[in-house]
């Protein structure tokens, strides 16, 4: 089969391992230009509770802006820091998520990466957890969230048909309502974005969710 994977969140632990630090960083440069608040830390603990809840830590952060009642003008500059990724901050894999990837690839799937963000920042992520980029046969980095082009691009490029297809990903209203739109079979993880009850709740027709990575190697379609 073909097995598309979603990076933040569904390889790496980006919530988890960076994200709160993108965030402090971002309050602590608005602060610095202005922005006016009573304590950081009761207004960075407002800033992770709307993060819980948002799609990615940019839509969380105007949502937080616009609470606190704030010029606009402040959320390019929080934004900025937010991909402000440096290979000294602590970065790791999902559990099981090297192994499984080399238990795949030792069972001739096709491992593609699509993953939206910047090429550089996104590449860096994949050397810190320790990810062999050879691991995948294509890998895909794009600063626009429709996902759909990029499947339909690995599809025709590598012959599969969609009932061949399985995509991996946390967010399924960027990573995995495309692949349902192509009809390919999907893989909800549970993790970082995934845990939201916005994403929980999703009436998507998702094929399996998953809590650890090593029950990929155990669906029937990839034994």
């Amino acid at each position: 089969m073909l097995i598309i994977y979603d990076l933040d969140d569904t390889l790496v632990k980006t919530s988890e391992c960076i994200t709160h630090i993108l965030l402090e960083r971002s309050l602590r440069a608005m602060v610095n230009k202005g922005f006016k608040i009573q304590s950081f830390y009761q207004a960075l603990f407002l800033l992770k509770e709307f993060n819980k809840q948002a799609s990615n830590a940019e839509e969380a952060l105007k949502k937080f802006v616009i609470s606190m009642r704030e010029d606009l003008k402040f959320i390019p500059i929080g934004k900025e820091q937010l991909t402000n990724f440096t290979l000294d901050m602590p970065i790791s894999p999902l559990e099981s998520a090297v192994k499984t990837l080399h238990l795949l690839k030792e069972k001739k799937h096709t491992l593609c990466l699509v993953t939206v963000g910047k090429d550089s920042l996104q590449r860096q992520k994949l050397e810190k957890a320790g990810i062999d980029p050879i691991l995948f046969s294509k890998i895909i980095v794009s600063e626009d969230r429709n996902k759909k082009p990029h499947y339909e691009r690995l599809l025709a490029e590598f012959a599969y048909s969609p009932t061949q297809v399985m995509v991996c990903g946390d967010r399924i209203s960027v990573d995995l309502e495309p692949a349902i739109q192509l009809n390919c079979k999907t893989v909800h993880v549970l993790c970082g974005r995934g845990l939201s009850t916005k994403e929980k709740t999703s009436k998507a027709k998702i094929t399996y969710r998953i809590s650890n990575l090593v029950d990929l190697s155990d669906l029937k379609e990839l034994r």
